[in-house]
């Protein structure tokens, strides 16, 4: 068998290679979460691979998503269903702004040093995931 799966256009192989490991982690990270249905969740850097299927999967998962993402991602993610706020000064403030009320989980997947540090309040309990 050549292949499992036909590589999109202006994929790489090395990017389609990495891309079941991505969605493992957001997939596995979203379990340890313990995000539920209904719940609000943070995803920061969501531009990122990891951050985009988190946001994906969260969604699929009926769970409600703020996103945090820079402007070249931030339409993609509003398309598929994220509230999406930018990164710099004043992100917590839009963040909660946003949640109305509090943040259920928070999920990191912004490399580090992007933006400014996650917000941890207005979430309750906040969780730092590294892949």
């Amino acid at each position: 068998m050549p292949a499992w799966a036909r590589i999109p256009e202006g994929v790489t192989a090395e990017q389609a290679a990495a891309l079941p490991m991505a969605a493992e982690t957001a997939w596995r990270a979203l379990d340890d979460l313990g995000a539920q249905p209904g719940e609000l969740l943070l995803v920061h850097g969501a531009g990122t691979t990891v951050g985009e299927a988190a946001v994906r999967f969260a969604l699929h998962r009926g769970i409600r998503v703020i996103a945090t993402a820079g402007p070249t991602r931030a339409a993609a993610l509003e398309e598929i269903g994220a509230q999406v706020t930018a990164y710099g000064e004043g992100m917590a403030e839009r963040v909660s702004a946003l949640a109305g009320g509090h943040v259920d989980r928070a999920l990191d997947t912004a490399p580090t040093g992007a933006g400014s540090t996650a917000p941890t309040s207005p979430a309750r309990p906040a969780a730092r995931y590294r892949p």
